[in-house]
């Protein structure tokens, strides 16, 4: 009689136990397509400024790019820094026929305010995307579920993720940088684009080289969570 009461309890627990990862596992989901959506999204802004397709650059006057890397002198004398213009073409001059139709009506001030948008979205994904494997993983120990392995691989990943996608230059004004920037920065560097080699390499490596990085890492998590989850379903046999 005790064996069957012990039997109906440890089943009871497993299945509470994958109630709980399944609603862990469909918020994972979610913040993982808003981390790939303000990826892709971040990224494209890159190749539309940096290949002059919205044609931005810092007025000339007063710019400095040390105003760019502090964040404190953007705080302590707003008019030490001009704002970003878009360039606009004269009265005489006739629009790009090349340009794509729904590029015309997309100004740097609008490319601006989606950037920042995608770059919050993205920094509050990538948090709440490490903690859902946290606790996923916590309730896997707990409930001794298996495949701890791969979900503890999952949420290293995951952290490495993160540490790569904090903007490091913003928060201790240092020469370590994250993936994510300011608009006003990735202007500037557009801006200042060198055309000798190593300099070239290091403005690619920085805004396309390090997406692919954390990109890497990204799904590199979300893979050990599908193996996660088959190692539960092999355990448990459920189909």
């Amino acid at each position: 009689m005790s064996d069957n009461s012990s039997e109906s309890t440890d089943m009871v627990e497993v299945t509470d136990s994958l109630e709980a990862i399944a609603v862990f596992r469909a918020g994972k989901n979610v913040f993982l397509t808003l981390l790939i959506l303000c990826l892709l999204v971040v990224q494209g802004g890159f190749w539309l400024i940096d290949q002059g397709i919205i044609k931005a650059k810092p007025e000339a006057e007063g710019l400095d790019a040390s105003a760019f890397v502090s964040p404190e002198a953007l705080v302590a004398d707003a008019n030490a820094t001009q704002p970003l213009v878009a360039e606009v073409a004269e009265p005489n001059e006739a629009p790009d026929p090349s340009a794509p139709s729904f590029l015309k009506a997309f100004d740097l001030a609008c490319l601006t305010k989606t950037l920042r948008i995608a770059n919050g979205l993205m920094l509050l994904s990538g948090f709440l995307f490490c903690l859902t494997l946290l606790f996923s993983m916590t309730i896997t120990i707990v409930g001794r579920l298996g495949g701890i392995r791969h979900i503890c691989r999952a949420f290293f990943m995951s952290l490495i993720m993160l540490v790569l996608l904090l903007p490091w230059q913003v928060i201790f004004d240092s020469l370590v940088c994250g993936y994510l920037y300011r608009p006003e920065d990735l202007v500037l560097a557009c801006a200042q684009k060198s055309t000798e080699l190593l300099p070239l390499i290091l403005h690619y490596l920085r805004f396309a080289g390090f997406w692919l990085v954390v990109c890497g890492f990204l799904m590199a998590a979300q893979m050990h969570c599908r193996r996660w989850a088959h190692s539960i379903r092999r355990r448990l046999q459920i189909n």
